[in-house]
Protein backbone atom coordinates (compact mmCIF):
# COMPACT_ATOMS: atom_id res chain seq x y z
CA UNK A 1 0.00 0.00 0.00
CA UNK A 2 3.26 2.51 0.96
CA UNK A 3 4.76 1.44 -2.27
CA UNK A 4 1.22 2.07 -4.18
CA UNK A 5 1.05 5.47 -2.49
CA UNK A 6 4.50 6.60 -2.98
CA UNK A 7 4.37 5.63 -6.90
CA UNK A 8 1.20 7.69 -7.53
CA UNK A 9 3.16 10.81 -5.70
CA UNK A 10 6.25 10.33 -8.12
CA UNK A 11 3.81 10.23 -11.03
CA UNK A 12 1.85 13.53 -10.18
CA UNK A 13 4.76 15.07 -9.24
CA UNK A 14 6.47 13.57 -13.07
CA UNK A 15 3.44 15.12 -14.68
CA UNK A 16 4.04 18.41 -12.68
CA UNK A 17 7.19 18.77 -13.90
CA UNK A 18 6.24 18.27 -17.26
CA UNK A 19 4.01 21.36 -16.68
CA UNK A 20 6.57 23.37 -15.50
CA UNK A 21 8.83 22.66 -18.67
CA UNK A 22 5.82 23.02 -20.58
CA UNK A 23 5.03 26.26 -19.18
CA UNK A 24 7.78 27.97 -18.91
CA UNK A 25 10.44 25.75 -20.26
CA UNK A 26 11.01 27.86 -23.50
CA UNK A 27 11.45 30.77 -21.52
CA UNK A 28 13.95 29.93 -19.23
CA UNK A 29 15.90 28.17 -22.42
CA UNK A 30 16.36 31.83 -24.02
CA UNK A 31 16.82 33.71 -20.42
CA UNK A 32 19.82 31.80 -19.57
CA UNK A 33 21.32 31.79 -23.13
CA UNK A 34 20.84 35.43 -22.03
CA UNK A 35 22.19 34.76 -18.64
CA UNK A 36 18.80 36.63 -16.86
CA UNK A 37 17.29 33.19 -15.55
CA UNK A 38 17.53 33.34 -11.92
CA UNK A 39 18.39 29.62 -11.22
CA UNK A 40 18.90 29.06 -7.12
CA UNK A 41 22.71 27.76 -7.45
CA UNK A 42 23.79 30.87 -9.58
CA UNK A 43 27.29 30.91 -8.07
CA UNK A 44 28.64 28.50 -10.12
CA UNK A 45 27.49 30.59 -12.80
CA UNK A 46 28.10 33.90 -11.99
CA UNK A 47 31.09 34.39 -13.52
CA UNK A 48 29.45 33.18 -17.02
CA UNK A 49 26.30 35.23 -16.63
CA UNK A 50 28.33 38.63 -15.40
CA UNK A 51 30.26 38.48 -18.54
CA UNK A 52 27.40 37.46 -20.90
CA UNK A 53 25.29 40.42 -20.44
CA UNK A 54 28.17 42.80 -21.10
CA UNK A 55 29.28 41.15 -24.25
CA UNK A 56 26.06 41.15 -26.11
CA UNK A 57 25.48 45.02 -24.86
CA UNK A 58 29.29 45.79 -26.17
CA UNK A 59 27.85 43.72 -29.67
CA UNK A 60 24.82 45.52 -29.90
CA UNK A 61 26.90 48.84 -28.91
CA UNK A 62 29.76 48.85 -30.93
CA UNK A 63 28.71 46.84 -34.11
CA UNK A 64 24.88 48.48 -34.33
CA UNK A 65 24.12 51.52 -32.37
CA UNK A 66 27.28 53.57 -32.10
CA UNK A 67 28.32 53.44 -36.17
CA UNK A 68 24.50 53.99 -36.99
CA UNK A 69 24.47 56.90 -34.87
CA UNK A 70 27.66 58.00 -37.11
CA UNK A 71 25.84 57.41 -40.14
CA UNK A 72 22.92 59.58 -39.04
CA UNK A 73 25.28 62.21 -38.65
CA UNK A 74 26.53 61.92 -42.45
CA UNK A 75 22.68 61.59 -43.58
CA UNK A 76 21.02 64.35 -41.21
CA UNK A 77 19.55 66.16 -44.38
CA UNK A 78 17.97 63.73 -45.95
CA UNK A 79 14.78 62.44 -43.76
CA UNK A 80 14.28 59.15 -45.70
CA UNK A 81 17.50 57.87 -44.66
CA UNK A 82 17.50 58.92 -41.51
CA UNK A 83 14.01 57.27 -40.71
CA UNK A 84 15.61 54.17 -42.09
CA UNK A 85 18.56 54.35 -39.55
CA UNK A 86 16.19 55.28 -37.18
CA UNK A 87 14.20 51.87 -37.85
CA UNK A 88 17.12 49.96 -36.76
CA UNK A 89 18.81 51.97 -34.57
CA UNK A 90 16.53 52.77 -31.92
CA UNK A 91 16.32 48.94 -31.24
CA UNK A 92 19.37 48.60 -31.09
CA UNK A 93 19.74 51.18 -28.36
CA UNK A 94 16.25 50.07 -26.46
CA UNK A 95 17.54 46.24 -26.43
CA UNK A 96 21.09 47.37 -24.63
CA UNK A 97 18.16 49.48 -22.30
CA UNK A 98 16.24 46.34 -21.87
CA UNK A 99 18.63 43.91 -21.16
CA UNK A 100 20.56 46.17 -18.64
CA UNK A 101 17.81 46.82 -16.32
CA UNK A 102 16.52 43.13 -16.18
CA UNK A 103 19.90 41.81 -15.59
CA UNK A 104 19.80 44.80 -12.76
CA UNK A 105 16.83 43.50 -11.30
CA UNK A 106 17.41 39.54 -11.77
CA UNK A 107 17.55 39.02 -7.78
CA UNK A 108 14.50 40.79 -7.29
CA UNK A 109 12.64 38.61 -9.75
CA UNK A 110 14.07 35.46 -8.28
CA UNK A 111 11.68 34.71 -5.57
CA UNK A 112 8.93 35.47 -7.86
CA UNK A 113 10.48 32.51 -10.26
CA UNK A 114 10.62 30.38 -7.50
CA UNK A 115 7.28 30.93 -6.53
CA UNK A 116 5.75 30.11 -10.11
CA UNK A 117 8.23 26.85 -9.85
CA UNK A 118 6.20 26.00 -6.35
CA UNK A 119 2.76 26.53 -7.93
CA UNK A 120 3.29 24.20 -10.49
CA UNK A 121 5.05 21.74 -8.55
CA UNK A 122 2.83 21.41 -5.52
CA UNK A 123 0.11 19.12 -5.88
CA UNK A 124 -3.26 20.88 -7.42
CA UNK A 125 -6.90 19.30 -8.27
CA UNK A 126 -7.78 19.32 -11.66
CA UNK A 127 -9.66 22.58 -11.71
CA UNK A 128 -7.02 24.57 -10.81
CA UNK A 129 -4.30 22.80 -13.38
CA UNK A 130 -6.88 23.44 -16.18
CA UNK A 131 -6.80 27.54 -15.05
CA UNK A 132 -2.87 27.70 -14.74
CA UNK A 133 -2.87 25.43 -18.02
CA UNK A 134 -5.01 27.85 -19.55
CA UNK A 135 -3.17 31.11 -18.87
CA UNK A 136 0.07 28.98 -19.73
CA UNK A 137 -1.43 28.31 -23.47
CA UNK A 138 -2.16 32.47 -23.85
CA UNK A 139 1.88 32.84 -22.96
CA UNK A 140 2.47 30.17 -25.25
CA UNK A 141 0.86 31.44 -27.95
CA UNK A 142 2.42 35.08 -27.76
CA UNK A 143 5.90 33.53 -27.46
CA UNK A 144 6.13 31.21 -30.00
CA UNK A 145 4.64 33.31 -32.22
CA UNK A 146 6.64 36.15 -31.15
CA UNK A 147 10.28 34.35 -31.62
CA UNK A 148 9.03 32.92 -35.25
CA UNK A 149 8.07 36.48 -36.36
CA UNK A 150 11.59 37.64 -34.66
CA UNK A 151 13.53 34.69 -36.64
CA UNK A 152 11.64 35.50 -39.99
CA UNK A 153 13.00 39.01 -39.56
CA UNK A 154 16.76 38.37 -38.52
CA UNK A 155 17.04 35.92 -41.41
CA UNK A 156 15.60 38.52 -44.04
CA UNK A 157 17.58 41.38 -42.53
CA UNK A 158 21.16 39.16 -42.00
CA UNK A 159 20.79 36.66 -45.38
CA UNK A 160 18.86 39.33 -48.18
CA UNK A 161 22.07 41.65 -48.50
CA UNK A 162 24.25 38.18 -49.56
CA UNK A 163 22.24 37.61 -52.25
CA UNK A 164 21.30 41.03 -53.68
CA UNK A 165 18.24 41.66 -52.04
CA UNK A 166 17.63 45.40 -50.32
CA UNK A 167 15.88 45.52 -46.71
CA UNK A 168 16.95 49.28 -46.27
CA UNK A 169 17.74 52.13 -48.30
CA UNK A 170 21.42 52.14 -50.12
CA UNK A 171 22.99 55.77 -51.05
CA UNK A 172 26.98 56.76 -51.58
CA UNK A 173 26.69 58.69 -48.72
CA UNK A 174 27.23 55.52 -46.08
CA UNK A 175 27.76 52.57 -48.43
CA UNK A 176 30.55 51.96 -50.86
CA UNK A 177 32.06 48.98 -52.73
CA UNK A 178 30.03 46.31 -54.38
CA UNK A 179 28.71 44.50 -51.38
CA UNK A 180 26.64 46.23 -48.32
CA UNK A 181 26.14 45.75 -44.69
CA UNK A 182 23.40 44.23 -43.05
CA UNK A 183 22.24 48.13 -41.14
CA UNK A 184 23.26 51.72 -42.64
CA UNK A 185 26.69 52.38 -40.57
CA UNK A 186 29.63 54.09 -40.92
CA UNK A 187 32.72 52.29 -39.84
CA UNK A 188 36.63 54.27 -39.77
CA UNK A 189 38.15 51.83 -42.25
CA UNK A 190 37.61 50.34 -45.61
CA UNK A 191 35.31 47.47 -44.71
CA UNK A 192 34.29 46.36 -48.31
CA UNK A 193 37.57 44.21 -48.42
CA UNK A 194 38.19 41.25 -47.38
CA UNK A 195 38.42 40.00 -44.41
CA UNK A 196 37.11 43.11 -42.95
CA UNK A 197 33.69 42.72 -44.60
CA UNK A 198 33.32 39.48 -43.25
CA UNK A 199 34.38 40.52 -39.53
CA UNK A 200 32.56 43.15 -39.81
CA UNK A 201 29.45 41.59 -41.37
CA UNK A 202 29.53 38.94 -38.82
CA UNK A 203 30.01 41.44 -35.95
CA UNK A 204 26.54 42.93 -37.06
CA UNK A 205 25.10 39.94 -37.44
CA UNK A 206 25.96 38.63 -33.86
CA UNK A 207 24.64 42.05 -33.04
CA UNK A 208 21.63 41.28 -34.24
CA UNK A 209 21.12 38.06 -32.57
CA UNK A 210 20.97 40.06 -29.22
CA UNK A 211 18.75 42.64 -30.53
CA UNK A 212 16.25 39.90 -31.57
CA UNK A 213 16.96 38.46 -28.04
CA UNK A 214 16.45 41.21 -26.03
CA UNK A 215 13.16 42.23 -28.47
CA UNK A 216 11.52 39.24 -27.56
CA UNK A 217 12.13 37.67 -24.42
CA UNK A 218 11.78 40.46 -21.73
CA UNK A 219 8.13 40.42 -23.12
CA UNK A 220 7.60 36.92 -22.98
CA UNK A 221 9.33 36.71 -19.54
CA UNK A 222 6.69 39.31 -18.33
CA UNK A 223 3.45 37.58 -19.93
CA UNK A 224 4.01 34.28 -18.82
CA UNK A 225 4.98 35.54 -15.38
CA UNK A 226 1.82 37.95 -15.00
CA UNK A 227 -0.52 35.31 -16.38
CA UNK A 228 0.69 32.69 -13.93
CA UNK A 229 -0.25 35.11 -11.40
CA UNK A 230 -3.33 35.91 -12.98
CA UNK A 231 -4.14 31.92 -12.54
CA UNK A 232 -2.85 32.13 -9.19
CA UNK A 233 -5.40 35.14 -7.76
CA UNK A 234 -8.41 32.87 -9.78
CA UNK A 235 -7.09 29.92 -7.86
CA UNK A 236 -7.20 32.34 -4.55
CA UNK A 237 -10.72 33.81 -5.64
CA UNK A 238 -12.45 30.12 -5.69
CA UNK A 239 -10.80 29.04 -2.29
CA UNK A 240 -11.70 31.98 -0.87
CA UNK A 241 -15.47 31.82 -2.19
CA UNK A 242 -15.53 28.06 -1.11
CA UNK A 243 -14.07 28.66 2.42
CA UNK A 244 -16.76 31.33 2.94
CA UNK A 245 -19.22 29.23 1.69
CA UNK A 246 -18.18 25.64 3.84
CA UNK A 247 -17.60 27.37 6.95
CA UNK A 248 -21.31 29.62 6.48
CA UNK A 249 -22.87 26.08 6.34
CA UNK A 250 -20.83 24.27 8.92
CA UNK A 251 -20.25 24.51 12.60
CA UNK A 252 -16.39 24.79 12.62
CA UNK A 253 -15.41 26.31 15.92
CA UNK A 254 -13.62 29.77 15.18
CA UNK A 255 -10.01 29.05 15.92
CA UNK A 256 -9.63 26.89 13.08
CA UNK A 257 -11.79 29.31 10.98
CA UNK A 258 -9.23 32.18 11.80
CA UNK A 259 -6.21 29.37 11.10
CA UNK A 260 -7.78 28.51 7.58
CA UNK A 261 -8.43 32.63 6.45
CA UNK A 262 -5.08 33.52 7.89
CA UNK A 263 -3.55 31.14 5.38
CA UNK A 264 -5.76 32.83 2.35
CA UNK A 265 -4.89 36.43 3.62
CA UNK A 266 -0.95 35.00 3.48
CA UNK A 267 -1.77 33.88 -0.07
CA UNK A 268 -3.05 37.08 -1.04
CA UNK A 269 -0.59 39.33 0.42
CA UNK A 270 1.81 36.40 -1.16
CA UNK A 271 0.90 37.16 -4.44
CA UNK A 272 0.07 40.68 -4.00
CA UNK A 273 3.83 40.99 -3.19
CA UNK A 274 5.43 39.08 -6.19
CA UNK A 275 3.10 41.85 -8.48
CA UNK A 276 5.11 44.27 -6.89
CA UNK A 277 8.65 42.52 -7.48
CA UNK A 278 7.00 42.37 -11.32
CA UNK A 279 6.02 45.57 -11.46
CA UNK A 280 9.42 46.84 -9.93
CA UNK A 281 11.43 45.05 -12.46
CA UNK A 282 9.39 45.52 -15.83
CA UNK A 283 8.44 49.22 -15.48
CA UNK A 284 11.00 50.65 -17.26
CA UNK A 285 11.58 47.70 -19.36
CA UNK A 286 7.78 48.14 -20.92
CA UNK A 287 8.52 51.75 -20.91
CA UNK A 288 11.13 51.40 -23.89
CA UNK A 289 9.59 49.17 -25.51
CA UNK A 290 6.58 51.32 -25.91
CA UNK A 291 8.96 54.19 -27.22
CA UNK A 292 10.57 51.75 -28.95
CA UNK A 293 7.19 50.54 -30.59
CA UNK A 294 6.03 54.19 -31.12
CA UNK A 295 9.16 55.24 -33.00
CA UNK A 296 9.81 51.94 -34.85
CA UNK A 297 6.11 51.54 -36.00
CA UNK A 298 6.45 55.75 -37.62
CA UNK A 299 9.44 54.71 -39.40
CA UNK A 300 8.03 51.47 -40.74
CA UNK A 301 4.33 52.78 -41.60
CA UNK A 302 6.34 55.79 -43.25
CA UNK A 303 8.55 52.86 -45.17
CA UNK A 304 5.55 50.85 -46.14
CA UNK A 305 3.38 54.07 -47.44
CA UNK A 306 6.72 55.38 -49.39
CA UNK A 307 7.06 52.07 -51.12
CA UNK A 308 3.63 51.95 -52.68
CA UNK A 309 3.29 56.12 -53.50
CA UNK A 310 6.53 55.98 -55.23
CA UNK A 311 6.19 54.89 -58.59
CA UNK A 312 10.00 55.17 -58.89
CA UNK A 313 11.24 52.68 -56.06
CA UNK A 314 11.07 49.10 -57.20
CA UNK A 315 10.82 47.00 -53.73
CA UNK A 316 11.14 43.37 -53.69
CA UNK A 317 8.29 41.39 -51.86
CA UNK A 318 10.82 40.02 -49.50
CA UNK A 319 11.69 44.10 -48.47
CA UNK A 320 7.65 44.77 -48.24
CA UNK A 321 7.27 41.13 -46.62
CA UNK A 322 10.01 42.19 -43.79
CA UNK A 323 9.01 45.05 -43.00
CA UNK A 324 5.50 44.25 -42.44
CA UNK A 325 6.77 41.51 -39.96
CA UNK A 326 8.79 44.05 -38.32
CA UNK A 327 6.11 46.20 -37.84
CA UNK A 328 3.64 42.86 -36.60
CA UNK A 329 6.36 41.70 -34.21
CA UNK A 330 6.41 44.71 -32.19
CA UNK A 331 2.95 44.85 -32.01
CA UNK A 332 2.26 41.88 -30.81
CA UNK A 333 4.84 41.86 -28.03
CA UNK A 334 3.02 45.12 -26.55
CA UNK A 335 -0.18 43.40 -26.95
CA UNK A 336 1.32 40.56 -24.60
CA UNK A 337 2.32 43.35 -22.10
CA UNK A 338 -1.15 45.13 -21.92
CA UNK A 339 -3.90 41.99 -22.48
CA UNK A 340 -1.35 39.99 -19.51
CA UNK A 341 -1.25 43.37 -17.56
CA UNK A 342 -5.50 43.33 -18.28
CA UNK A 343 -5.98 39.99 -17.38
CA UNK A 344 -4.35 39.80 -13.99
CA UNK A 345 -6.20 42.91 -13.27
CA UNK A 346 -9.68 41.02 -13.82
CA UNK A 347 -8.57 38.11 -11.77
CA UNK A 348 -7.54 40.43 -8.60
CA UNK A 349 -10.57 42.50 -8.71
CA UNK A 350 -12.17 38.78 -8.91
CA UNK A 351 -11.73 38.45 -4.83
CA UNK A 352 -13.19 41.40 -3.81
CA UNK A 353 -16.54 39.94 -5.38
CA UNK A 354 -15.90 36.56 -4.26
CA UNK A 355 -15.71 37.58 -0.77
CA UNK A 356 -18.53 40.66 -1.44
CA UNK A 357 -21.26 38.30 -3.06
CA UNK A 358 -21.30 35.34 0.05
CA UNK A 359 -22.09 37.99 2.64
CA UNK A 360 -19.34 39.06 4.70
CA UNK A 361 -21.37 41.72 6.15
CA UNK A 362 -23.40 38.77 8.28
CA UNK A 363 -19.75 37.47 9.61
CA UNK A 364 -18.56 38.36 13.69
CA UNK A 365 -16.82 41.34 13.50
CA UNK A 366 -13.65 39.85 14.06
CA UNK A 367 -13.91 38.18 10.77
CA UNK A 368 -14.55 41.04 9.40
CA UNK A 369 -11.70 42.97 10.36
CA UNK A 370 -9.66 40.49 8.70
CA UNK A 371 -11.62 40.34 4.95
CA UNK A 372 -12.14 44.34 5.01
CA UNK A 373 -8.15 44.73 3.66
CA UNK A 374 -7.82 42.04 1.40
CA UNK A 375 -11.55 43.71 -0.10
CA UNK A 376 -9.98 47.36 -0.11
CA UNK A 377 -6.56 46.05 -1.90
CA UNK A 378 -8.55 43.84 -4.54
CA UNK A 379 -11.68 45.90 -5.59
CA UNK A 380 -8.85 48.88 -7.21
CA UNK A 381 -5.64 47.13 -7.35
CA UNK A 382 -2.53 48.76 -8.27
CA UNK A 383 -2.18 48.42 -11.72
CA UNK A 384 1.06 47.67 -13.50
CA UNK A 385 2.72 50.46 -15.31
CA UNK A 386 5.14 51.43 -17.88
CA UNK A 387 7.34 53.77 -16.49
CA UNK A 388 4.49 54.87 -14.33
CA UNK A 389 3.30 57.02 -17.03
CA UNK A 390 0.93 54.35 -18.76
CA UNK A 391 -1.23 52.04 -17.02
CA UNK A 392 -1.04 48.77 -18.84
CA UNK A 393 -4.52 48.22 -20.58
CA UNK A 394 -5.87 46.95 -23.86
CA UNK A 395 -7.67 51.03 -23.84
CA UNK A 396 -3.52 51.69 -23.45
CA UNK A 397 -2.34 49.39 -26.45
CA UNK A 398 -5.33 50.67 -28.56
CA UNK A 399 -4.65 54.48 -28.17
CA UNK A 400 -0.91 54.12 -28.50
CA UNK A 401 -0.75 51.75 -31.81
CA UNK A 402 -4.03 52.59 -33.40
CA UNK A 403 -4.53 56.04 -32.87
CA UNK A 404 -1.29 57.98 -32.32
CA UNK A 405 0.79 55.86 -34.14
CA UNK A 406 -0.97 55.48 -37.36
CA UNK A 407 -2.17 59.10 -37.64
CA UNK A 408 2.07 60.47 -37.21
CA UNK A 409 3.14 58.04 -39.46
CA UNK A 410 0.24 58.45 -41.95
CA UNK A 411 0.79 62.89 -41.83
CA UNK A 412 4.55 61.48 -42.18
CA UNK A 413 4.62 60.13 -45.05
CA UNK A 414 2.67 62.66 -46.60
CA UNK A 415 4.56 65.50 -45.69
CA UNK A 416 7.86 63.87 -46.68
CA UNK A 417 5.93 62.95 -50.03
CA UNK A 418 5.23 66.82 -50.64
CA UNK A 419 8.55 68.26 -49.69
CA UNK A 420 10.18 65.42 -51.51
CA UNK A 421 8.66 66.44 -54.83
CA UNK A 422 8.94 70.36 -54.36
CA UNK A 423 12.09 70.79 -53.13
CA UNK A 424 15.47 71.42 -54.54
CA UNK A 425 18.36 68.77 -53.71
CA UNK A 426 20.66 70.87 -50.65
CA UNK A 427 24.65 71.97 -51.49
CA UNK A 428 24.93 69.04 -49.03
CA UNK A 429 23.89 66.53 -51.72
CA UNK A 430 25.34 68.51 -54.41
CA UNK A 431 29.00 67.94 -52.66
CA UNK A 432 27.95 64.15 -52.19
CA UNK A 433 27.22 63.75 -56.32
CA UNK A 434 23.14 63.29 -54.96
CA UNK A 435 21.94 66.82 -56.72
CA UNK A 436 20.95 66.95 -60.74
CA UNK A 437 24.39 67.47 -62.82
Amino acid sequence: MATMVEYTKMRASDENHKDLLWALGLNRFTLRIMGLWPDGNDTKESIGNSIRVPIMIMFMLFALFLPQMYALVLVINDLPLVLDNLMTSISSFTSSFKLFFLWHNKKVLRPVVESAIKDWMSPKNNWKRETMINQAKLARFFTIGGYGVIVGCLVSFSAAPLIGIDIRMISNITDYGDRYLMVQSYFPYDYSKSPAFELTYASQVIGGICVALCVSSPDNYFGALVLHAAAQFEILAYDIEHFLCKSEDSADNEEEFRKELGCLVDRHVHLTRMMSAVEKSFNLVIAAQLFCMSAMICCLGFQILNMFSNSGNKSSLLQIMTLIATLIMLMIHTLLDCFASETVMTSRSRIFYSVYNIGWYRRPKKIIRDLIPMMVISAKPPPLTAGKIYYLSLATYAYVSMNEIWQDSFDLAVTISSTTHHTQPTNFYLKQGLGPK
